[in-house]
């Protein structure tokens, strides 16, 4: 008598649900659904009440009362300092809308609002929805400050010249937890204190992540036309919800006949004077499971990325510890492969930026250790980097993008080590796993 009662449709969630906590997506977002019941993604609407960016001189701009008498460059000043010259988060998740604050999040980046955060609590009750979460970044000390100025002391001119960099893969600020929050609360003019639960102890100071730039861009066009290009020009936007990429570097086939306009999550002029990004992939390109169909989905992300962020000048873009997760094989067999479906699609998508990786600043690639470590056996050059804060990873491998690879006047990419990798290869060559040796060693 058999006893196989297996379902195909619930082997396929089963299969979904497992491909999704290997790439790291919120347990929250990660029940199955079937595509035609989510609810369509908060596209811009194709025509607008009113224009809102003044288009001088047939548009007349609203006065900014004492603000106005200020010179431009002064004006510009302000407004650096308000909310431009930073790292932003943007996020766009299906979630289930958030229980009302009971004080769990106090601790957290954001105070409990961030999309992957431990204290985020869904309220499962109600349907999910299309959640836009936006954040100032706090993995880094505040830009200027005394703990900022005592870090360079101590490590040298090195970690001043590597600053202006960030690179993300041990950015936590999705999940509520980067180290730096009080720092950058303490350095605010005036820190919000609230009174926590008795049992969490003394007040502490909220963590205030929000961009605060809406209030100004609404109070009139003139502050909506100067702070606009401030927001979006001259900050670093760092990206990593797979359903924004998809809508950002994945634009839909159109028709020669479709006359309708394109949908937009954000307007393409307002990408277009985008200068700095961030991208962080949760793909798993080598692994146990089937990986052609994520291999296809990258590379087609990777070749609209110079059509939606034409003006870059500096890029970072971070893959995640599941890139490469095939015990099977070590990376150091599978280099031709490697070449193939990751490393040239990167070097065809970077000749088509405006950028080329020869200058400071350029395009810098993460990869997990497992991947990095093997990269030398390609006969890439090597350059070293400044001392890189809380990191030990200072040599960095050029790939050119052109066909020759000690042809680096074409331009070239940096490859650095990232995340660190759960899984590695003993000295006898057999695969282990990092996560399993800290379980037995009940760490």
């Amino acid at each position: 008598m058999s006893t196989n009662n297996s379902n195909p449709s619930s082997s396929t969630g089963r299969f979904r649900r497992l491909l999704h906590t290997i790439r790291g997506r919120n347990p929250v977002d990660d029940e199955p659904h079937e595509d035609d019941d989510r609810p369509s993604l908060p596209f811009l609407t194709a025509e607008r009440p009113s224009i809102l960016t003044p288009t001088p001189p047939r548009q007349s701009v609203v006065s900014l009362g004492t603000f106005a008498l200020l010179p431009p460059e002064l004006r510009r000043e302000v407004l650096l300092a308000a909310f431009g010259e930073r790292t932003l988060h943007i996020d766009l998740r299906l979630m289930h809308p958030r229980l009302p604050d009971r004080g769990d999040g106090i601790d957290e980046h954001g105070g409990g609002l961030a999309p992957k955060g431990w204290n985020y609590n869904p309220d499962r009750t109600t349907p999910k929805a299309w959640r836009w979460w936006s954040c100032e970044c706090h993995s880094q000390f505040p830009p200027g400050s005394k703990w900022e100025r005592r870090a360079v002391a101590l490590t040298g001119e090195a970690l001043k010249k590597r600053w202006p960099y960030h690179f993300p893969s041990d950015d936590t600020c999705s999940r509520g937890d980067p180290p730096f929050c009080q720092l950058w609360s303490a350095s605010s003019p005036s820190p919000e204190l609230i009174s926590p639960p008795a049992s969490l102890g003394k007040a502490k100071k909220r963590c205030e992540s929000g961009v605060g730039a809406m209030g100004w861009l609404l109070s009139c066009r003139q502050a909506y036309a100067e702070g606009i290009d401030v927001l979006y020009a001259t900050n670093t936007f760092f990206i990593e919800s797979r359903d924004l990429m998809d809508a950002l570097f994945r634009p839909r086939p159109r028709l020669d006949t479709d006359t309708t306009p394109r949908q937009h999550l954000l307007l393409p002029e307002r990408l277009a004077s985008v200068k700095s990004l961030v991208i962080r992939w949760e793909v798993v390109l080598f692994g146990w499971l089937p990986t052609e169909e994520e291999r296809a989905h990258l590379i087609a992300q990777l070749r609209h990325l110079g059509g939606s962020f034409p003006s870059l000048e500096s890029l970072v873009l971070c893959f995640q510890d599941g890139l490469y997760n095939n015990p099977r094989q070590r990376p150091a067999d599978a280099l031709d492969e490697l070449e193939r479906v990751f490393l040239k699609p990167l070097a065809d998508a970077v000749r088509g930026l405006p950028l080329r990786g020869t200058k400071e600043g350029g395009v810098v690639v993460e990869v997990p250790s497992n991947v990095f470590g093997e990269l030398g056996r390609l006969g890439l050059n090597v350059e070293v980097r400044g001392v890189e804060w809380a990191s030990s990873s200072v040599f960095w491998w050029k790939y050119p993008i052109a066909d020759d690879k000690s042809d680096e006047k074409g331009g070239f990419y940096y490859i650095k080590q990232g995340a660190m990798s759960d899984l590695y290869w003993d000295c006898d060559g057999k695969p282990q796993r990092a996560s399993r040796w800290v379980s037995n060693c009940g760490i």
